[in-house]
């Protein structure tokens, strides 16, 4: 290996290290990769249960909504998946969650109303925009309830972000939320 590989290895691990970064993955979001990762979140990162259990349901959550609308998709043994990316953070107090995909620049104008509305309403709000959801799905298969759970199961307001990309009309969706020890 060369010292340059070397050296890209060691930045890599000092940014996760500054960043409290305990787990992260990119790649296609598979039923394989869900359960070997949710068996690891749910069997090692902590001890309290309430926090575990939270925190699980937000990943399948999160992992749900790459896998059906994430715009970089693979066919692996001519089935399609959505590829994107988790990060784990551990910052003693709070944990922080976070997923990111490509989407379209229209899902991008779409899923920041729908941040905003859901960083506006209170718990009451939520469960209520949560059943409208559900009364109406979509057409990919989910009730378009993901966003709102997160926000429901962290009782906290959802951090995101869209990034330019090089290809055109499609942008990075990051999407974090801080999730309270014990």
């Amino acid at each position: 290996m060369s010292e340059k590989k070397h050296s890209n290895t060691l930045d890599i691990f000092n940014i996760m290290f500054e960043n409290f970064i305990v787990a992260s993955y990119v790649g296609p979001i598979d039923g394989d990769i869900l359960t070997l990762l949710g068996e690891n979140i749910e069997q090692t990162l902590w001890q309290n249960e309430t926090t575990r259990r939270k925190f699980f349901k937000i990943f399948i959550e999160l992992s749900q909504n790459i896998a059906l609308y994430s715009e970089d998709r693979i066919v692996i043994k001519d089935k399609e998946y959505g590829q994107g990316t988790f990060i784990i953070s551990d910052y003693g107090e709070y944990f922080l969650f976070s997923a990111g995909n490509l989407v379209s620049e229209k899902a991008a104008n779409d899923l920041e109303k729908r941040c905003n509305e859901i960083n506006t309403l209170d718990r009451i709000g939520l469960r209520s925009l949560r059943r409208m959801y559900r009364k109406t799905g979509n057409e990919k298969g989910g009730g378009n309830i993901g966003l709102v759970q997160v926000a429901l199961l962290s009782k906290n307001p959802l951090e995101y972000k869209f990034y330019s990309t090089e290809m055109p009309q499609k942008k990075f969706f990051l999407v974090s939320v801080r999730i309270e020890k014990g």
